[in-house]
């Protein structure tokens, strides 16, 4: 199957000013993965050039063209790196039928055959309580006997001496949407979706995302819960501990009911995510309510490949981002590297030829005695030392280096 995939191309002035005059800008184009009225503006900002418009056309009937011009000189950079979108060939994931044969599945679409085959194991899937549960299913299990046996009914009791260990982390999924009771009637449902989702390919992972093919859609489950006249008597052996204040103008209280309804998730983004909610009162079975949640997993799974394209592209963006902004920061170190060693050599030579001068006026005095002359050749070749000029390498001291003459060096 051939699907877009993004790639990095680079427009280089040269290259680009002999294209657009070889064949038409469309065709260039194609050539590197976007629209014309791109090519047009990296043309623009590479000053190159291009063909007036009805120039190909002219040129077919044998008309009179313009020349070809040179290409002007250029004071930026002459390459642009820049993204295209071209076709790739994907290879068809293999699912094997029940009469052995093979059905290649696109990676990308779901075939309404496949969507049929998922239905129908839905409907086929016991949905009752089980001795061998799904290793998914079984983990849930276990982690909420843990946290049910360790956890304590008043929210706000502290289960420990220090303010982190007020509450137990972490709690187990669904922990607050879910009663105890009405647990085992979720393990049993999602039991069958998970059962039903393997039968055709699929996994669920621990967390309750459903993964198909390349994407993940997050689904989970909570309890209904109805409205009743308040019961003053009720709430207070319900909440023996509770420190919210109950008022006695109160009415209602919203009570769960055990009705377990499922929702899927078209965005993983909790922030601005609105679920498909699937409510088990508008179902007529069990098996019918497994297999509308199937089906809007299977709903949710453009947007979650939609929402996975656009998270990769901001991620590739900000990989390129970094990359220019440390390479910016190298040419910068790099740069100030240079300035550094530009003035201190400027320094040095500036101290050497002072030497020398310094060297030639004791020189000039009359009367020299063999200790000032032997200091005027030491002087020399200590300037000679100095001088990133010469770079004269010292008998005593080796190369010059400005940590040699440091005060603490020598004091």
């Amino acid at each position: 199957m051939k699907v877009l995939v993004s790639k990095k191309v680079v427009y280089d002035r040269e290259t680009l000013f002999e294209q657009v005059w070889e064949e038409p800008i469309v065709k260039v184009a194609e050539k590197y993965g976007v629209s014309d009225v791109m090519i047009h503006k990296y043309c623009r900002k590479l000053d190159v050039p291009t063909p007036p418009a009805g120039y190909w056309r002219k040129k077919e009937m044998g008309c009179k063209v313009p020349k070809k011009p040179k290409l002007p000189k250029f004071k930026g950079l002459p390459k642009i790196l820049g993204t295209g979108r071209f076709e790739e060939e994907v290879p068809d994931r293999v699912v094997v039928k029940e009469d052995g044969t093979e059905m290649h599945v696109d990676p990308y679409e779901l075939t309404d055959e496949l969507k049929e085959k998922c239905r129908i194991a839905a409907s086929s899937v016991e949905i009752v309580a089980r001795r061998k549960w799904h290793p998914v299913v079984e983990k849930h299990i276990a982690a909420v006997a843990e946290w049910a046996k360790n956890h304590r009914t008043d929210p706000l009791a502290k289960c420990g001496e220090q303010p982190w260990e007020w509450h137990p982390y972490p709690a187990p999924s669904l922990w607050e949407q879910i009663t105890v009771k009405a647990m085992p009637k979720f393990h049993i449902l999602a039991n069958a979706i998970i059962l039903a989702l393997e039968s055709v390919g699929f996994t669920v992972t621990d967390d309750f995302y459903a993964v198909i093919g390349d994407e993940k859609v997050r689904f989970g489950a909570f309890e209904t819960r109805e409205r009743v006249p308040h019961d003053p008597e009720q709430w207070k052996k319900e909440n023996p501990k509770s420190y919210y204040y109950v008022s006695s103008n109160r009415k209602y209280d919203y009570r769960r009911n055990g009705e377990i309804n499922f929702y899927v998730y078209r965005s993983d983004r909790s922030y601005h995510s609105h679920p498909e909610v699937i409510y088990e009162k508008e179902h007529l079975d069990q098996k019918d309510f497994v297999a509308t949640v199937i089906d809007e997993i299977f709903h949710a799974v453009p947007y979650a490949r939609e929402e996975r394209l656009e998270r990769e592209e901001r991620e590739r963006r900000y990989r390129e981002e970094e990359e220019r902004r440390a390479r910016r920061q190298e040419l910068i170190r790099n740069e100030k590297r240079k300035v550094y060693e530009l003035t201190e050599n400027t320094n040095n030579y500036v101290i050497a030829c002072n030497i020398r001068a310094y060297a030639a006026a004791v020189e000039s005095k009359p009367d020299l005695s063999e200790e000032e002359k032997e200091w005027v050749v030491w002087a020399r070749e200590k300037a000679d030392w100095i001088d990133p000029m010469v770079k004269k390498e010292d008998a005593i001291l080796g190369k010059y280096s400005k940590s040699v003459l440091d005060k603490e060096s020598y004091y």
